[in-house]
């Protein structure tokens, strides 16, 4: 089975959170042994489980599905603002971020970001989970101004370098895509024309064969004229001898 390339980067990317599971359990054992706290490991409560699942998910292939990828990538992106709502320690907010920026841009690569509609339709969709656990958050907590003004600001700012960043990067794309395109066009135009050349080459070739039958042929009629010609000058001579011998 030939798989999407994009889904091969999804695989990849899975890859990638094997090594941020090993960080995040590291950090909260380091964490839980300095203050005894639960409040680190209430944070990332949420987020571990989908990272495991994740990397089930690939190790088991069932990510050959985009729908898959897609619904994943959402579920990472909710439960990483949860992640964010949740935390009460700054350093814990800031890691959590960090880890909503990652799944954002994977999210959006998983679609054809290349393309503007589908680039737009991938950080509306992604930009729901933050939204929606925004407003709840508002309705259960009502703490607008000391808590969810400045984490709507940096999910507003977030969704904005996520933007900037994937549409230069599309841009990047295209551009390749375009070049490589057009290199491909002037390669088949080259092939095309040495195909041309090679078929004149064939005519000239043949025509040359013609020739040359046609010279020969030529020198054999040269041949036989002359050797008419001699024969006639031959007759001439023997009919000038007779009747010069009958005027006599």
């Amino acid at each position: 089975m030939i798989l999407n390339k994009k889904i091969l980067k999804q695989k990849k990317y899975a890859q990638l959170h094997r090594y941020l599971i090993a960080f995040l359990l590291v950090y909260l054992m380091e964490r839980y042994a300095q203050s005894e706290s639960s409040s680190y490991i209430r944070a990332f409560a949420v987020i571990i489980p989908v990272f495991v699942v994740d990397v089930i998910l690939s190790v088991k292939d069932y990510m050959n599905r985009r729908s898959v990828v897609y619904l994943l990538r959402f579920a990472e992106i909710s439960a990483a603002a949860g992640c964010v709502l949740m935390a009460t320690i700054p350093y814990n907010m800031s890691l959590a971020m960090l880890i909503l920026l990652l799944f954002f841009c994977e999210y959006v690569l998983a679609f054809d970001f290349e393309e503007g509609y589908y680039r737009t339709l991938a950080i509306l969709t992604g930009s729901i989970p933050m939204i929606v656990l925004l407003v709840a958050d508002m309705i259960i907590n009502r703490q607008i101004k000391e808590r969810l003004f400045p984490i709507a600001c940096v999910f507003l700012l977030l969704i904005a370098l996520v933007t900037f960043v994937i549409s230069l990067y599309a841009k990047v794309v295209n551009n390749y895509d375009a070049q490589v395109f057009g290199q491909g066009r002037v390669i088949d135009e080259m092939s095309q024309t040495n195909e041309e050349l090679r078929q004149n080459q064939e005519k000239v070739k043949k025509s040359n064969e013609l020739l040359a039958m046609q010279k020969v042929k030529l020198e054999q009629a040269y041949k036989d004229i002359n050797s008419i010609n001699n024969e006639m000058v031959i007759q001439n001579e023997i009919i000038k001898y007779i009747s010069s011998s009958l005027y006599i």
